[in-house]
């Protein structure tokens, strides 16, 4: 791709930018088939093995939703005695991951990668060609958002 280092580029920094928040071991974004479109992840953390098994938990909790007929899922938090999973969609075909210790602030997680949604999706369609695309770099139109920008407010949440 030849706007992959431009675009390649503003996709890390802004999951750079979600993994320097306080108690956040991991975040990426991840394909409905497993493979990381980028991550950034603390050490020993294999960014990989999770993104491949944590699809599977969104596929099961869609399956949910749909079967007790409350709609799509928008977000999905797993909590476990050592720490949160969180799964945002961002489309049909990728979603957010972050792995929170528990001493994160989940009220607080929730709502930044809800406002971080939009702006993830659009470096994601900037980054890779989708189908029915005219040609690379021209992305469907992804969801409008808060119209403050998601690294404003990881920015602030870093500095304050």
């Amino acid at each position: 791709m030849a706007s992959e280092d431009v675009t390649g580029t503003r996709l890390n920094e802004l999951i750079q930018q979600l993994r320097d928040i306080g108690g956040i071991d991991l975040a990426a974004v991840v394909g409905n088939d497993g493979l990381l479109l980028a991550c950034s992840a603390a050490e020993g953390i294999d960014g990989e093995a999770v993104g491949a098994v944590s699809v599977s938990g969104l596929l099961v909790a869609e399956a949910l939703g749909r079967e007790l007929e409350r709609g799509g899922i928008t977000q999905t938090t797993l909590e476990y005695e050592n720490g949160l999973v969180l799964l945002t969609p961002l489309d049909p075909d990728v979603a957010l991951l972050v792995l929170a210790r528990p001493d994160a602030n989940l009220g607080r997680l929730r709502l930044l990668t809800r406002r971080a949604r939009g702006e993830l999706l659009r470096a994601v369609s900037a980054y890779v060609l989708w189908p029915g695309t005219a040609e690379e770099g021209t992305p469907a139109e992804p969801p409008q958002d808060n119209p403050q920008t998601a690294s404003d407010e990881l920015s602030q949440t870093r500095n304050g």
